[in-house]
């Protein structure tokens, strides 16, 4: 590849981390047209990044028209994405950040690990893109700690954790994506157990909407509800074989397994709620504030009038 086309590469590809990354830093609502010009600076001990720009207005970014750099300064941008999704998921798992991230560090040579440039930073799964590769890394360190090598969940357990901005159907939506299985069947089960209107105790007190069981027989519990829809996406795909095409007969077909004790009657409900889910509801509804005793299922379908 001659110099000038390799030069242009990197300029596409700078370009997509700054501007079409979804966890990019810049708040994109209120777009201002605007160029920048000058040298993207980046210093390798923490990543940030700095503009030499006479519109001190970070949110007018919009192009990139003119960049010097270089494979380091790329790979460097590649690590500030896969630090955010670190930061994202050690919340969602209730986990100490910076442990987690000390040890994902040491073993991908601080992000420079061949495997990590391919989405199998651990070399164990290879996945199709960077956000499952972190996703189901933080997981498993979640559920094998001393594989790690850390003594317990309590070891690294955070001190707090950030509440999601995301609803239970968002969430839903986002990993019934990442998962390829249909949206509508995962909020259906969440809705037949803990009711559209979240008032389940399980949900209430263990982070649980679709009533899922602990090996021994007692109710799970998750540090965050986005936990608890990672686990139940991934039991539906890989247990259940839920696939984007399930429907009702899915429903049918695993209702003994989900409800073993009275599955005509989990059925009774379920069923209902997936035909409603997919006459009225609208996961993406710009006119949506709704408070949190409404009922979500309510919304009729008038955004096409």
């Amino acid at each position: 590849m001659e110099k000038k086309d390799l030069l242009k590469l990197k300029k596409i590809l700078l370009a997509g981390f700054i501007i079409s990354t979804s966890y990019n830093s810049f708040n994109t609502s209120n777009v201002k047209a605007s160029e920048v010009t000058e040298i993207v600076n980046v210093d390798d001990n923490d990543f940030e990044i700095s503009f030499n720009n006479e519109d001190s207005n970070l949110e007018a970014l919009t192009s990139v028209t003119q960049v010097e750099v270089s494979d380091k300064e790329i790979l460097n941008y590649e690590k500030r994405i896969i630090i955010d999704y670190i930061k994202y998921y050690s919340n969602v798992y209730g986990l100490d950040y910076k442990k987690v991230f000390d040890s994902i560090s040491e073993l991908t040579d601080n992000f420079e690990e061949y495997g990590f440039r391919t989405y199998n930073i651990l070399n164990k799964v290879t996945y199709d893109d960077k956000e499952k590769a972190i996703l189901y890394t933080i997981r498993d360190i979640y559920n094998n700690p001393n594989e790690y090598g850390f003594n317990s969940y309590s070891e690294i357990k955070a001190d707090n954790i950030i509440p999601s901005e995301l609803t239970l159907e968002q969430l839903i939506e986002k990993h019934a994506n990442i998962c390829n299985i249909n949206k509508d069947v995962v909020l259906a089960i969440c809705y037949t157990e803990c009711g559209p209107n979240k008032s389940s105790v399980n949900y209430r007190t263990k982070n649980n909407p679709a009533g899922l069981r602990a090996k021994d027989g007692g109710w799970r519990s998750f540090p965050t509800v986005e936990a608890a829809v990672i686990f139940l996406t991934n039991l539906l795909k890989n247990s259940y074989g839920c696939t984007i095409d399930s429907d009702t007969a899915f429903l049918n077909r695993i209702a003994t397994k989900y409800c073993p004790t009275e599955p005509g009657h989990w059925l009774s409900l379920s069923l209902p709620f997936y035909n409603k889910i997919q006459n009225d509801y609208y996961y993406n509804d710009p006119d949506s504030k709704l408070g949190e005793n409404d009922d979500i299922l309510t919304r009729k379908k008038t955004l096409n009038k």
